[in-house]
């Protein structure tokens, strides 16, 4: 699941008309960081541990856009977009286990100058993009993460999937599609439910 992976990704989000903007299940402004969910699945989503310019275990296609950024001891992802109608995405592919059913995934947020793209979509979000064992999506486009205007502070947000029939791969993608600003992204988590 190299950089192609992620390439079918933004061209399948960029054909699919049904990404109707839809508020997160959960919103609640913070200031101090969110603790970490200690079941999650996804391995440094906090963004701590860094190699380079870039998380351990993440990979981009944009590595002028995305960079991570260490305030009060603390290190988080930041993209940045100075013009209409680009995107940039950071993404980390995991395996899905057979047994999940219902996946949680938290995240926290911020955005200044933030101008959303013309599409329901064209927006910062925590994109999930599900695949089976061939690398095909499967399922319906899941409710996620997202953002639709600029914080004072972090925010908080969450949303409970459902894990689609033959899934095999999960995609997390901490991305801005066709949108414009300064985003922010900090302590994204996927925890299975039981």
């Amino acid at each position: 699941m190299g950089s192609s992976f992620g390439w079918v990704v933004v061209i399948l989000l960029a054909a699919i008309g049904s990404f109707a903007a839809r508020p997160a299940v959960a919103t609640t402004p913070t200031t101090a960081p969110a603790a970490t969910a200690p079941s999650s699945v996804l391995p440094n989503g906090s963004f701590e541990h860094v190699s380079g310019d870039l998380p351990d275990g993440w990979t981009t296609g944009q590595p002028e856009r995305v960079k991570v950024i260490e305030e009060n001891g603390n290190h988080f992802v930041r993209v940045t977009i100075d013009k209409p109608k680009q995107t940039a995405i950071l993404s980390r592919a995991l395996a899905v286990d057979p047994a999940w059913k219902r996946l949680t995934i938290r995240a926290r947020l911020r955005a200044k100058d933030l101008k959303l793209g013309e599409e329901g979509w064209h927006e910062p979000r925590v994109a999930l993009f599900f695949a089976n064992a061939d690398g095909e999506h499967v399922g319906k486009w899941p409710d996620v993460p997202r953002l639709r205007e600029n914080t004072a502070g972090w925010i908080d947000r969450e949303v409970t999937v459902d894990v689609p029939d033959g899934a095999a791969k999960l995609d997390v993608q901490c991305a801005v599609f066709s949108a414009q600003g300064v985003v922010d992204f900090d302590d994204v988590t996927v925890s299975v439910e039981e």
